[in-house]
């Protein structure tokens, strides 16, 4: 038998403000491209 989905909080107020700003915040090339050789060098150990 499923389980019941559960209600999916709402986010109001300062917290709110501070998610979205967090989410419209594109990170720089650089910390993106440093991100990306992080992940293919643990890629490659595996």
């Amino acid at each position: 038998m499923a389980r019941p989905i559960r209600n999916t909080p709402i986010i109001t107020g300062k917290d709110a403000t501070v998610f979205i700003q967090a989410a419209s915040t594109i990170p720089s090339e650089t910390i993106r491209r440093i991100e990306r050789i992080r992940l293919e060098k643990g890629k490659g150990m595996s």
